[in-house]
């Protein structure tokens, strides 16, 4: 009975710290707010209720504030009607081009810890922006929106008018170019005729592996530099673990493993191999060999996005400005140049959250970081900040307790 009680003391402090939150913070609503299909989460239900639409912002608000949603989206696309029942009868009129980058996606994430999958994702996003939508496609900074989803990546939103009215295939083509998925080797590597041989009356042509220099655009550079940072990678090991490495390559087994490190390390050196590759040449390596290094610097180099999310053309997105139901933590609006220093665990706790200890009851112990401290917690009853207990009870692992203070099964943070 004392668990039940805790979960709906708990319930009952979400929903008036969210309905606090709603009333004192204006959202960042989507361009076009009129013609955008909303759709809610709330905290008694894991149904998501959807087809809405707002004829003004003030409605939308006053929903908020009677409703007390856990979660809360828009759709990506625009529609003609968008608070009909079914999706063909909203008329679809375009749609935002989403990137949704999140911590499952980041190859080695499991193990990482909440705070260090957050970094690592973000790294990825920095690298989706930079080097996919401005170095390779053109999108302008001032044509995209990036935020912090509220709980374990980020969302990048690009409103060119070209790309509105893109269907399902042709927005997953530009996953597909992110991920490199089908990229051929054979752009990547080219075998090229080099020298004639003759001898009596027959012929024979020399070929060597050529592959891009690191300069050059598109996949070309990125997988050379792919290239480049596996070599530099393998000469940083010892050798019985960089024959390991090389062993996992496609293609490549005990015999060609050694080949290509002797090659590499022992008759080139470190420092000669990486001069060879970024000129544009793997003639050193067996064309086996080689061709299963450049593929290798196409995996280390791919891009990472949700691709269902970005096909999909009738997605819900979160608004930005809302809030996490699982965590508490606000979707953070954020400029390219913001993202670098952004700390998700300290810049995206509402204000609204105090420092003052509140008691909860925690499921079992946990370490964990936010506001720049790290928390110790134990299992059974703490003292933390209403920000870290907010937090908590979002993701299921506390509940509040109420009544008197209890110093003997208390821990105090």
């Amino acid at each position: 009975m004392e668990a039940e009680e805790r979960v709906r003391t708990t319930l009952k402090y979400l929903k008036a710290k969210f309905k606090q939150y709603y009333e004192t913070t204006p959202l960042h609503l989507p361009p076009r707010f009129g013609r955008r299909e909303y759709g809610f989460i709330f905290f008694d239900g894991g149904y998501i209720q959807r087809h809405l639409a707002f004829s003004s912002e003030a409605d939308l608000y006053s929903f908020l504030r009677s409703r007390l949603p856990s979660h809360i989206y828009h759709s990506a696309a625009y529609y003609e009607n968008p608070g009909a029942p079914t999706m063909g009868e909203k008329g679809w009129m375009g749609a935002d081009l989403i990137f949704d980058l999140d911590a499952d996606h980041i190859p080695g994430s499991i193990g990482m810890g909440y705070k260090g999958m957050l970094e690592a994702v973000k790294d990825q996003v920095i690298r989706l922006i930079d080097e996919f939508l401005e170095q390779d496609m053109g999108f302008k900074s001032s044509e995209m929106t990036i935020s912090f989803s509220g709980a374990r990546g980020y969302h990048v939103h690009v409103r060119h008018q070209k790309i509105l009215i893109l269907k399902s295939h042709e927005r997953r083509e530009i996953v597909d170019y992110i991920t490199g998925t089908g990229l051929d080797i054979d752009f990547i590597a080219r075998s090229e005729p080099f020298e004639l041989k003759t001898y009596k009356e027959r012929s024979r042509t020399l070929k060597r592996l050529r592959i891009p220099t690191p300069s050059e655009p598109g996949w070309r550079g990125r997988a050379s530099r792919g290239i480049l940072r596996w070599v530099d990678q393998m000469s940083g090991l010892p050798e019985e673990e960089a024959l390991v490495e090389i062993r996992k390559l496609e293609g490549v087994g005990q015999a060609r493993s050694a080949k290509i490190y002797d090659t590499l390390f022992k008759r080139l050196g470190r420092e000669q191999a990486l001069e060879r590759v970024r000129s544009g040449v793997l003639d050193f390596l067996p064309r086996a060999g080689g061709l299963s290094i450049a593929a290798q610097g196409v995996n280390l180099m791919k891009g990472v996005t949700d691709e269902p999310v970005t096909s999909d053309i009738k997605r819900l997105i979160r608004v930005i400005g809302s809030l996490h139901g699982k965590t508490g933590l606000m979707v953070v609006p954020l400029t390219r140049d913001q993202l670098e220093d952004f700390d998700p665990l300290t810049d995206a706790i509402p204000p609204i959250y105090s420092h003052e200890t509140i008691r909860v009851h925690i499921q079992k112990g946990i370490e964990t970081d936010m506001m720049g401290e790290t928390f110790n917690l134990k299992r059974g009853k703490n003292r933390v900040p209403e920000y870290l207990a907010i937090f908590l009870m979002c993701r299921g692992m506390a509940t509040l307790v109420s009544g008197t203070h209890d110093e003997e099964s208390e821990e105090t943070v």
